[in-house]
């Protein structure tokens, strides 16, 4: 749990995948929720979308479209910054 623990997106996103799948832990939505939501808040936007899929299926939260929709759309727009960002330094 130390990446996740440092305030890296990618072990918070991690810890999340291994709670949501009971990989390794026992399986706990609620915990993989707060786990995508640390990485979320860190513009991580797999994270985010995970969040939207957790809000449509109703697992770890209340079935929520309007967040799920929040969530999608950010996932997005973190997605499209993270490829100029990237694109940008690969020239």
């Amino acid at each position: 749990m130390k990446a996740g623990e440092w305030g890296n997106s990618n072990g918070y996103l991690s810890l999340g995948f291994c709670y949501y799948s009971g990989d390794g832990v026992n399986q706990d939505f609620g915990k993989a929720f707060n786990y995508f939501m640390k990485a979320s808040d860190m513009n991580n936007p797999q994270a985010a979308f995970n969040i939207g899929i957790m809000y449509d299926g109703g697992q770890g939260v209340e079935k929520n479209d309007l967040k799920k929709f929040e969530y999608f759309s950010k996932a997005k727009s973190n997605f499209a910054f993270t490829i100029e960002k990237d694109f940008d330094h690969s020239l």
